[in-house]
């Protein structure tokens, strides 16, 4: 009697693990089924990403690699450029561009303007045009870059040629250069000792203008002619 309970035992045992066994394997059966469906109806999202992100990239890094998604469904739209305009700043009185650039001419075409430039305050008719209209302050300018473009080593020759070549009518031409402090203090001496055996009404208005610089190389001297010829009361 003990002998048969025991293998119906047996037996019920085996059932019940057979039952359990395919009662786990039906229930994994219907997760699976039912989790499929719902991974089949999510839309796929495109990647945001181009390409895998480079080795070594931190998660900050890899952010920034993000591109969000196009409102233009992937189209590139042209990109119109923005025409930037700078301010004009003033150039002695004349409105010039921020952006341009003053070229450089060479040398021998540098010379050539010099020289034809200062033809036009020693040749014949000078005299009598200047008595009509003045040197300016605009002609004393130009007279001045005109020189300032010359080779240095060409500057103390033309100078001395201009002081011997120039009258006393159109002498002020070259005051541009002579109240020029960042030119040669040889090249200021020669336009400055030549202005000294011009008419006291053409040399004394020059060095009252240069003894309010102190820093001008011919201040000194300017300085001890003036108080000889007009003594302070």
């Amino acid at each position: 009697m003990s002998g048969f309970f025991y293998r119906w035992q047996m037996k019920m045992k085996k059932k019940a693990i057979l039952l359990i066994v395919s009662l786990t394997g039906i229930v994994v059966l219907l997760l699976f089924l039912r989790q499929g469906p719902e991974k089949q109806d999510q839309p796929t999202e495109p990647s945001t990403v181009q390409g895998p992100p480079p080795a070594g990239l931190s998660k900050q890094e890899m952010k920034r690699n993000v591109v969000p998604s196009s409102p233009t469904g992937g189209k590139t739209l042209p990109v119109k450029p923005v025409a930037s305009k700078r301010p004009e700043r003033q150039k002695d009185g004349k409105a010039v561009a921020a952006n341009a650039v003053t070229p450089v001419p060479d040398p021998a075409t540098a010379l050539k303007q010099w020289e034809d430039r200062l033809v036009l305050y020693y040749a014949e008719g000078a005299k009598e045009r200047v008595k009509e209209t003045p040197v300016t302050v605009d002609e004393q300018v130009e007279m001045r870059e005109l020189f300032s473009a010359l080779a240095p080593e060409a500057k103390l020759e033309n100078i001395n040629h201009a002081v011997n070549l120039l009258p006393d009518e159109t002498f002020s031409v070259i005051n541009g250069i002579l109240f020029d402090t960042t030119q040669s203090p040889e090249i200021i001496a020669v336009i400055f000792h030549d202005l000294l055996n011009r008419d006291e009404a053409i040399k004394n208005p020059v060095m009252e203008e240069i003894v309010k610089n102190k820093a001008h190389p011919m201040y000194v001297e300017s300085a001890r002619i003036l108080d000889i010829v007009k003594p302070r009361e």
